[in-house]
């Protein structure tokens, strides 16, 4: 349990860019008109494989980023990280001067590979762009966290997450932690990450990309890449209160593990899908029947589907509860999909319906 069960991690701030809509009532829409963001691809180049699509989304940087900004920062998943951050944060309506007293929990999976993939071209023979030492810079891991701490000024602790897929998902628990322990009243957390050719060719290569539009827990199998950024401002809740901010929700729990089983595939028992699940409902104090849906990871692969269903209906232990993913809308949008997917799943909450799976 928290350290002080008197607070409570409110939701006071979103700012979203998703392959289906850049604000939430364009998000919104989309998801009632069932309409996806699953497309040929664009922004990659897609004919040396099988599957020619991805989940991309449209956006104009210079809305959130000054020209100087644009120069300094050249990487898409740096420009989305400080656009989604700056959204969310107009939204929470906090004030410049609470800047030193908010922390960032930032997530990534794949970070700066557009960056890397221009050294890989010079090495390569393709000496169409240089790779220089900015190049170099936004490359590193660790870039997010360095361009959103610049552009945004915030002067709390900094934090980066890089549990792959799961890593805003992880981020919004940490945020929980650092805000229930009493550390911060106020954490800007979420994830970013862009379209690159060689996460595209990573995944590939596993054989898990779908010719067609996934289908999460059916037929086709496989999954299509994504890209995007979301980022939530979460805050104490006696202080959310005291300056009358509005609020989306609250994250009542959260937990992680690990099945150590392989790399790249989950254990197809579901085991650590269940601990987790049920150490998160442990945690809240809530009764499963009080769960009204789950919104999966369900990526659409063989492996994990079937891994996660085995996992979630122990959980469940005879249970109806109805089981979503938001795939089937973004794609697999790697380190950002975890809470954009947390994202469908509350303005759908909030608007009275449950978000299907297409």
């Amino acid at each position: 349990m928290p350290a002080n069960d008197a607070i409570q991690t409110f939701i006071t701030g979103i700012g979203a860019i998703s392959p289906i809509g850049c604000e939430i009532p364009q998000i919104l829409e989309n998801i009632l008109q069932k309409r996806d963001g699953i497309r040929r691809a664009t922004k990659i180049d897609t004919s040396p494989f099988l599957s020619k699509l991805c989940a991309e989304f449209d956006f104009d940087y210079s809305q959130e980023l000054s020209e100087a900004e644009m120069s300094e920062f050249r990487d898409p998943y740096l420009r989305l990280a400080i656009s989604a951050s700056r959204r969310a944060l107009r939204d929470a309506g906090l004030k410049k001067s609470a800047g030193k007293n908010i922390a960032i929990v930032a997530a990534t999976c794949n970070a700066g590979t557009n960056s890397q993939q221009i050294e890989y071209r010079n090495l390569f023979g393709d000496h169409s762009e240089p790779f220089t030492a900015q190049s170099s810079l936004e490359s590193e891991l660790y870039a997010a966290t360095k361009a959103l701490a610049r552009a945004l000024g915030l002067g709390g602790e900094i934090y980066l997450i890089n549990t792959a897929c799961s890593g805003s998902t992880a981020a919004l628990g940490f945020a929980q932690t650092l805000i229930e322990s009493g550390e911060y009243e106020a954490v800007l957390a979420g994830g970013a990450d862009a379209l690159s050719l060689v996460n595209f060719a990573g995944f590939s290569a596993i054989k898990v990309v779908s010719e067609e539009k996934t289908a999460p827990f059916s037929t086709p199998t496989g999954l299509n890449i994504g890209e995007g950024a979301a980022f939530w401002v979460l805050e104490n809740s006696l202080a959310a209160k005291a300056r009358g901010a509005k609020v989306y929700g609250k994250i009542a729990a959260h937990s992680t593990s690990s099945d150590a089983f392989h790399p790249t595939q989950p254990d197809p028992r579901g085991d650590g899908v269940f601990r987790t699940l049920q150490a998160a409902l442990d945690y809240a104090q809530i009764p499963l029947e009080k769960i009204a849906c789950i919104n999966a990871h369900a990526s659409g692969t063989l492996a994990n589907d079937k891994a996660e269903a085995k996992g979630v209906l122990k959980f469940l232990n005879g249970k109806k509860i109805p089981i979503t993913s938001s795939k089937s809308y973004n794609g697999h949008c790697m380190g950002a999909t975890g809470i954009l997917e947390a994202t469908v799943q509350l303005v759908s909450m909030l608007n009275g319906f449950l978000p299907p799976t297409l």
